[in-house]
């Protein structure tokens, strides 16, 4: 009587199993191909700009490494200078734009608060650059400094100078560029500073802003980090105690910035600092910031 009742059982698991696996198989199989990395890779595959771009701006952004041999000291420098020896027009106004102030003091203070790691996540979008994370790690004495100083091709001011040319246009010592204009040379022609450049339509589309700048699906983290920085009062009370170098960096970082919302409350107040920020003017403010 035993073994039909263990085999009813199993006919039974059989046929209460299989459905379930193969209907399980089904719901697996379209999730994945609704899943949001899917659809972009399916997009990407029949899209030149959108392949282009998944592969462009994958970050963390990977250092540059060493340029090709043949290259001049000038070519092979990541200033932005350096590009505006040519690229007179686009030097002038990334001179007077916000990707230009984009490490500026009132961005550098909070550094001291927030230590590496939520450094680097802010510089994921201020200055994503490798080279701009190691001049910066150096600067606040962080650890994985690299040895030595910085190559030639790095100038020591990188870090500072925000969103430079070289976070768009530049990938491994390869330089990209969008269409040349009418009348421009092509970019694979021979003697062509830096060996040319590599044409994408991507560099002309909106999509190209729109990936660079955007976070991740998992960057809610970073929100969560920042709320958390504001959460430690137990941090937040040591920099709060008199003649704490920490401390005194971070009020130096703030108030040069001359944004009163950005100092810190506990930095010694009535403040008098310079007015830098834009719009502010020049000389010296006496604004005192908000208790």
């Amino acid at each position: 009587m035993g073994r039909p009742r263990h085999r009813r059982r199993l006919r039974f698991l059989l046929w209460a199993g299989v459905p379930s696996l193969i209907l399980g198989a089904v719901i697996l199989t379209v999730a994945l191909h609704d899943a949001p990395g899917a659809k972009s890779r399916r997009v990407a595959s029949s899209d030149p700009v959108a392949a282009f771009l998944a592969h462009y701006w994958v970050y963390p952004l990977q250092p540059e490494g060493k340029p090709p041999a043949d290259y001049s000291s000038l070519t092979a420098s990541l200033a932005p200078s350096a590009c505006g020896r040519c690229h007179t027009r686009q030097y002038r106004e990334w001179r007077s734009s916000l990707h230009h102030t984009a490490m500026g003091p009132g961005m550098l203070w909070q550094f001291y608060l927030y230590g590496q790691r939520g450094a680097n996540s802010c510089m994921r979008c201020h200055a994503p650059l490798a080279e701009q994370k190691a001049l910066i790690a150096r600067e606040f004495h962080w650890p994985n400094v690299p040895a030595g100083a910085p190559p030639s091709y790095i100038p020591p001011d990188l870090a500072h100078q925000g969103l430079v040319c070289a976070v768009c246009h530049v990938r491994a010592q390869r330089r990209y560029g969008p269409p040349p204009s009418p009348g421009q040379p092509a970019g694979d022609t021979p003697g062509l500073p830096h060996g040319g450049f590599t044409v994408s339509a991507a560099f002309r589309d909106s999509r190209f802003v729109r990936v660079a700048t955007s976070s991740p699906p998992t960057d809610p983290r970073w929100t969560a980090f920042r709320l958390k920085i504001r959460i430690r009062s137990g941090a937040e009370a040591a920099l709060r105690a008199k003649g704490s170098p920490a401390r005194t960096a971070i009020c130096r970082r703030a108030v040069t910035c001359g944004v009163v919302s950005m100092i810190p409350r506990w930095c010694a107040r009535p403040l008098l600092f310079p007015c830098t920020s834009a719009g502010a003017g020049r000389g010296w403010c006496t604004s005192r910031p908000r208790s």
